[in-house]
Protein backbone atom coordinates (compact mmCIF):
# COMPACT_ATOMS: atom_id res chain seq x y z
CA UNK A 1 0.00 0.00 0.00
CA UNK A 2 2.37 2.57 0.95
CA UNK A 3 4.77 1.85 -2.84
CA UNK A 4 1.24 2.43 -4.05
CA UNK A 5 1.07 5.76 -2.38
CA UNK A 6 4.30 6.67 -3.34
CA UNK A 7 3.54 5.71 -6.96
CA UNK A 8 0.60 8.11 -6.91
CA UNK A 9 2.41 11.14 -5.67
CA UNK A 10 5.38 10.55 -8.30
CA UNK A 11 2.23 11.69 -10.78
CA UNK A 12 1.12 14.89 -9.10
CA UNK A 13 0.91 17.93 -10.32
CA UNK A 14 2.40 20.65 -7.67
CA UNK A 15 1.11 24.26 -8.05
CA UNK A 16 4.20 25.82 -10.08
CA UNK A 17 3.70 22.46 -12.69
CA UNK A 18 0.04 23.98 -13.09
CA UNK A 19 1.52 27.42 -13.41
CA UNK A 20 3.88 26.45 -15.84
CA UNK A 21 1.64 24.19 -17.91
CA UNK A 22 -1.16 27.51 -17.84
CA UNK A 23 1.63 29.79 -19.08
CA UNK A 24 2.14 26.69 -22.16
CA UNK A 25 -1.35 26.64 -22.93
CA UNK A 26 -2.09 30.15 -22.90
CA UNK A 27 0.83 30.76 -25.60
CA UNK A 28 -0.60 27.80 -27.71
CA UNK A 29 -4.14 29.66 -27.68
CA UNK A 30 -1.77 33.09 -28.40
CA UNK A 31 0.03 31.43 -31.59
CA UNK A 32 -3.49 29.48 -32.59
CA UNK A 33 -5.55 32.92 -32.41
CA UNK A 34 -2.62 34.67 -34.21
CA UNK A 35 -2.42 32.39 -37.04
CA UNK A 36 -6.03 32.54 -37.42
CA UNK A 37 -6.09 36.17 -37.41
CA UNK A 38 -3.43 36.26 -40.16
CA UNK A 39 -5.08 34.04 -42.74
CA UNK A 40 -8.24 36.27 -42.27
CA UNK A 41 -5.78 39.70 -43.46
CA UNK A 42 -4.43 40.58 -40.09
CA UNK A 43 -1.14 40.32 -39.79
CA UNK A 44 0.91 41.61 -36.67
CA UNK A 45 3.42 44.22 -37.07
CA UNK A 46 6.19 43.17 -35.12
CA UNK A 47 5.92 39.57 -37.59
CA UNK A 48 9.06 38.03 -35.88
CA UNK A 49 6.87 37.09 -33.07
CA UNK A 50 5.08 34.31 -34.65
CA UNK A 51 8.84 32.65 -34.74
CA UNK A 52 9.34 33.91 -31.07
CA UNK A 53 6.38 32.69 -29.55
CA UNK A 54 6.58 28.57 -30.47
CA UNK A 55 10.66 28.42 -29.63
CA UNK A 56 9.57 30.12 -26.59
CA UNK A 57 6.57 27.89 -25.58
CA UNK A 58 8.81 24.71 -26.65
CA UNK A 59 11.57 26.01 -24.42
CA UNK A 60 9.44 26.25 -21.64
CA UNK A 61 7.81 23.28 -21.70
CA UNK A 62 11.05 21.20 -22.19
CA UNK A 63 12.02 23.22 -19.28
CA UNK A 64 9.07 22.36 -16.99
CA UNK A 65 10.04 18.34 -18.29
CA UNK A 66 14.02 18.91 -17.19
CA UNK A 67 12.69 20.02 -13.98
CA UNK A 68 10.24 17.81 -13.10
CA UNK A 69 12.61 14.93 -13.84
CA UNK A 70 15.44 15.97 -12.18
CA UNK A 71 13.64 16.82 -8.50
CA UNK A 72 12.63 13.41 -8.57
CA UNK A 73 16.49 12.72 -8.26
CA UNK A 74 16.59 11.67 -4.10
CA UNK A 75 20.35 11.92 -3.80
CA UNK A 76 21.04 16.28 -3.37
CA UNK A 77 24.46 16.12 -4.32
CA UNK A 78 23.59 13.79 -7.58
CA UNK A 79 20.38 16.67 -8.04
CA UNK A 80 22.60 19.55 -7.49
CA UNK A 81 25.13 18.32 -10.53
CA UNK A 82 22.81 17.17 -12.91
CA UNK A 83 20.54 20.71 -12.15
CA UNK A 84 23.76 22.56 -12.98
CA UNK A 85 24.64 20.72 -16.38
CA UNK A 86 20.81 20.57 -17.69
CA UNK A 87 20.38 24.20 -16.75
CA UNK A 88 23.76 25.48 -18.86
CA UNK A 89 22.45 22.92 -21.54
CA UNK A 90 19.72 24.63 -21.42
CA UNK A 91 21.08 28.30 -21.62
CA UNK A 92 23.21 27.65 -24.81
CA UNK A 93 20.58 26.08 -26.32
CA UNK A 94 18.47 29.14 -26.06
CA UNK A 95 20.87 31.36 -27.20
CA UNK A 96 22.06 29.45 -30.46
CA UNK A 97 17.73 28.94 -30.63
CA UNK A 98 17.01 32.71 -30.10
CA UNK A 99 20.42 33.59 -32.25
CA UNK A 100 19.14 31.37 -35.24
CA UNK A 101 15.38 32.46 -34.91
CA UNK A 102 16.57 36.46 -34.42
CA UNK A 103 18.75 36.02 -37.88
CA UNK A 104 15.78 34.39 -39.79
CA UNK A 105 13.23 36.65 -38.84
CA UNK A 106 15.41 39.79 -40.11
CA UNK A 107 15.90 38.10 -43.05
CA UNK A 108 12.32 36.53 -43.72
CA UNK A 109 10.26 38.90 -42.23
CA UNK A 110 8.99 42.35 -42.80
CA UNK A 111 9.74 44.64 -40.06
CA UNK A 112 8.40 47.77 -39.47
CA UNK A 113 9.73 51.10 -40.85
CA UNK A 114 7.58 53.83 -39.67
CA UNK A 115 4.05 54.77 -39.10
CA UNK A 116 2.51 57.49 -41.73
CA UNK A 117 -0.83 59.19 -41.29
CA UNK A 118 -2.71 60.98 -44.22
CA UNK A 119 -3.27 64.88 -44.28
CA UNK A 120 -6.73 64.72 -42.95
CA UNK A 121 -5.17 62.26 -40.06
CA UNK A 122 -7.98 59.83 -41.15
CA UNK A 123 -6.23 56.74 -42.16
CA UNK A 124 -2.52 55.59 -40.98
CA UNK A 125 -0.16 54.15 -42.86
CA UNK A 126 2.76 50.86 -41.31
CA UNK A 127 5.69 51.36 -43.38
CA UNK A 128 7.41 47.86 -43.96
CA UNK A 129 10.99 46.78 -44.69
CA UNK A 130 12.49 43.63 -45.38
CA UNK A 131 16.31 42.89 -47.29
CA UNK A 132 15.83 42.88 -50.92
CA UNK A 133 17.37 39.23 -51.97
CA UNK A 134 17.02 40.26 -56.13
CA UNK A 135 20.46 38.71 -56.79
CA UNK A 136 20.79 41.14 -60.20
CA UNK A 137 20.00 44.39 -57.85
CA UNK A 138 23.05 43.31 -55.64
CA UNK A 139 24.66 42.56 -58.19
CA UNK A 140 24.43 46.34 -60.24
CA UNK A 141 25.03 47.93 -56.87
CA UNK A 142 28.24 45.89 -55.97
CA UNK A 143 29.61 47.19 -59.90
CA UNK A 144 28.90 50.27 -59.43
CA UNK A 145 30.93 50.60 -56.46
CA UNK A 146 33.63 48.93 -57.64
CA UNK A 147 33.59 50.96 -60.72
CA UNK A 148 33.79 53.58 -58.47
CA UNK A 149 36.54 51.86 -56.05
CA UNK A 150 38.27 49.53 -58.32
CA UNK A 151 40.43 48.83 -54.97
CA UNK A 152 37.35 47.99 -53.24
CA UNK A 153 36.06 44.86 -51.18
CA UNK A 154 35.84 42.05 -54.03
CA UNK A 155 33.24 40.55 -52.36
CA UNK A 156 29.73 41.20 -51.57
CA UNK A 157 28.99 44.05 -48.90
CA UNK A 158 26.70 45.34 -46.57
CA UNK A 159 26.22 48.38 -49.26
CA UNK A 160 25.74 46.05 -52.15
CA UNK A 161 22.59 44.69 -50.15
CA UNK A 162 19.01 46.72 -50.05
CA UNK A 163 15.75 47.17 -48.77
CA UNK A 164 12.01 46.47 -50.27
CA UNK A 165 9.59 48.92 -48.61
CA UNK A 166 5.86 48.00 -48.89
CA UNK A 167 2.89 50.08 -46.76
CA UNK A 168 -0.35 48.56 -45.62
CA UNK A 169 -3.67 50.44 -43.40
CA UNK A 170 -2.46 49.77 -40.11
CA UNK A 171 -5.34 47.17 -38.31
CA UNK A 172 -6.53 46.49 -34.98
CA UNK A 173 -5.28 48.01 -31.85
CA UNK A 174 -2.21 49.66 -33.85
CA UNK A 175 -0.62 45.96 -33.43
CA UNK A 176 -1.95 44.71 -36.45
CA UNK A 177 -1.65 45.73 -40.43
CA UNK A 178 -4.05 45.04 -42.75
CA UNK A 179 -1.92 42.80 -45.34
CA UNK A 180 -5.29 41.75 -47.59
CA UNK A 181 -6.00 45.55 -48.41
CA UNK A 182 -5.61 46.72 -52.03
CA UNK A 183 -1.85 47.57 -52.25
CA UNK A 184 -0.06 47.16 -55.23
CA UNK A 185 3.58 47.58 -56.02
CA UNK A 186 6.63 47.98 -54.19
CA UNK A 187 9.53 50.47 -53.50
CA UNK A 188 13.36 49.04 -53.07
CA UNK A 189 16.78 51.07 -51.70
CA UNK A 190 20.37 50.58 -51.14
CA UNK A 191 21.01 49.82 -47.59
CA UNK A 192 21.84 52.11 -44.95
CA UNK A 193 21.27 52.66 -41.63
CA UNK A 194 17.80 53.57 -42.07
CA UNK A 195 16.49 56.20 -44.70
CA UNK A 196 16.38 59.54 -42.70
CA UNK A 197 12.97 61.07 -43.99
CA UNK A 198 10.13 59.75 -45.97
CA UNK A 199 8.96 63.42 -47.52
CA UNK A 200 5.92 63.87 -48.10
CA UNK A 201 4.42 66.04 -51.46
CA UNK A 202 5.67 69.88 -51.62
CA UNK A 203 8.95 69.16 -49.40
CA UNK A 204 11.88 69.54 -51.06
CA UNK A 205 14.02 66.13 -50.46
CA UNK A 206 18.47 67.04 -50.13
CA UNK A 207 20.56 65.55 -53.59
CA UNK A 208 21.90 62.47 -52.20
CA UNK A 209 23.84 59.88 -53.95
CA UNK A 210 20.80 57.24 -52.82
CA UNK A 211 17.15 58.10 -53.60
CA UNK A 212 14.88 59.34 -51.78
CA UNK A 213 11.31 57.67 -51.09
CA UNK A 214 8.78 60.04 -51.66
CA UNK A 215 5.38 59.89 -50.44
CA UNK A 216 2.03 61.78 -51.89
CA UNK A 217 -1.79 61.57 -51.13
CA UNK A 218 -3.80 60.85 -54.60
CA UNK A 219 -7.65 60.74 -54.55
CA UNK A 220 -8.71 63.18 -51.74
CA UNK A 221 -5.92 61.97 -49.73
CA UNK A 222 -7.77 57.70 -49.86
CA UNK A 223 -4.46 57.01 -51.72
CA UNK A 224 -1.31 56.95 -50.74
CA UNK A 225 1.36 56.93 -53.44
CA UNK A 226 5.06 56.29 -52.55
CA UNK A 227 7.77 56.58 -55.32
CA UNK A 228 11.56 57.26 -55.72
CA UNK A 229 12.93 60.41 -56.22
CA UNK A 230 16.75 60.59 -57.44
CA UNK A 231 16.78 57.01 -57.65
CA UNK A 232 20.58 55.09 -57.22
CA UNK A 233 21.85 52.71 -58.66
CA UNK A 234 19.13 49.24 -58.90
CA UNK A 235 16.94 51.44 -56.98
CA UNK A 236 12.98 52.38 -58.21
CA UNK A 237 9.59 51.47 -57.84
CA UNK A 238 6.63 52.51 -56.32
CA UNK A 239 3.43 51.76 -54.38
CA UNK A 240 0.21 52.28 -54.21
CA UNK A 241 -1.72 51.76 -50.96
CA UNK A 242 -5.61 52.54 -51.39
CA UNK A 243 -8.20 52.62 -48.49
Amino acid sequence: MKEANTAKRRFELRSSDKIVLGIIAVMIVLIIALNIMQSNGLSLINGALMLYLPVLSLFVLVGWVAYALIRRISRGTVKLIVGCLVGFAMFLVLMLGFTYVSFLANVTIPRQYTKLKSPSGEHTLVVLRILDPNEERIEQRKAARLAADPDGNQEIIAADWGYIYRAYPQGFLGLFYRSNADVEGEVYLTYRDGIAHIAEEGETAEPEPIGAMMLEWLDDGNTAHFYVDNPGVAEGGECFVRF
